[in-house]
């Protein structure tokens, strides 16, 4: 029987019918054309291992958060869900101002609500997972750094797709972790 060809650089993954855009890294299993990368008959790496999914208590980022533990439990990663508090500066405060304080507990009340919401979900669908809460001046700083500390592979994250001046002026956290993160990010709308 005649080998099946495929395009260059596209290989079948499965007989699903699944593609795998890295020929050389893909497995001729058997006789027939199945080739597996990811995950599959020969117990593989997986294609990631710890995916970071930064989460800031929005419905988008929360649709974000159960996207991720899906893609997790596909292919077989861990999860650490992450949320920033954000860090209020003292100066102009004084070391102990009683609005800021309330403003404090508050954002750590509701930071500890979301991290409950994530691991709620990770237990659902049975996967791995931790969290961690930060506190920050600079939330997309400490997306990087906690990625770079706890060893993952990927980062999942929402954007909120803001267009035109605002997206200028304000900035987004997600377009600030795409451009100064080493790791891959995957962004959900």
């Amino acid at each position: 029987m005649e080998p099946q060809k495929w395009p260059r650089k596209l290989q079948p993954y499965n007989s699903v019918g699944d593609y795998c855009y890295k020929p050389e890294r893909a497995l001729r299993v058997g006789s027939e054309h199945h080739w597996s990368v990811a995950r599959g008959c020969l117990g593989e790496i997986p294609m990631y291992q710890h995916i970071l999914v930064p989460t800031d208590g929005t419905p988008l980022s929360a649709s974000a958060v159960k996207q991720a533990m899906s893609l997790a439990k596909t292919v077989g990663a861990k999860v650490t869900v992450l949320t920033v508090v954000h860090r209020l500066p003292t100066l102009a405060l004084g070391p102990s101002n009683p609005y800021a304080d309330e403003f404090r507990r508050d954002a750590h009340a509701e930071a500890g609500r979301r991290l409950t919401e994530a691991e709620h979900e990770a237990k659902q669908v049975s996967v791995p997972c931790e969290v961690v809460k930060v506190e920050d001046r600079q939330p997309y700083e400490a997306i990087i750094e906690t990625a770079g500390a706890r060893g993952c592979d990927l980062i999942v994250m929402a954007s909120h797709g803001s267009r035109g001046i605002s997206a200028l002026v304000i900035g987004s956290e997600t377009m600030k972790v795409l451009t100064h993160s080493k790791l891959p990010v995957l962004i959900y709308r």
